[in-house]
């Protein structure tokens, strides 16, 4: 897939778009699976990174979505919402001492 990439950076946004919009239809595991790929590629987007993570919080796979969360974090650390659903991810976790952190 990486040297798909490399071959048509167009694949990216095409991988992001798809996701977005699985996410958007509520097909949860599968906009998790598009939207990890698509981050692991882009790990400097904040918009994939922060799609990433809602994707796999809505997925409940909290452990990733954790990652993803605080990868969006690092890479816009004054926005809002990486930072919300970074706690909620935590706590819904069982990390209540971390979400505190976040908040």
């Amino acid at each position: 897939l990486r040297s798909a990439m490399k071959a048509d950076p167009a694949a990216f946004q095409v991988l992001q778009r798809l996701g977005d919009n699985l996410l958007q239809r509520e097909k949860f595991a599968e906009a998790a699976d598009i939207l990890s790929q698509a981050a692991l590629l882009g790990p400097d987007d904040y918009a994939v990174q922060l799609a990433a993570a809602r994707a796999l919080f809505k997925a409940e796979k909290f452990n990733l979505a954790a990652d993803f969360s605080k990868r969006a974090v690092q890479l816009n650390p004054a926005k809002a919402e990486p930072l919300l659903l970074a706690a909620q991810i935590a706590r819904q976790g069982g990390k209540t001492g971390e979400a505190i952190e976040f908040l």
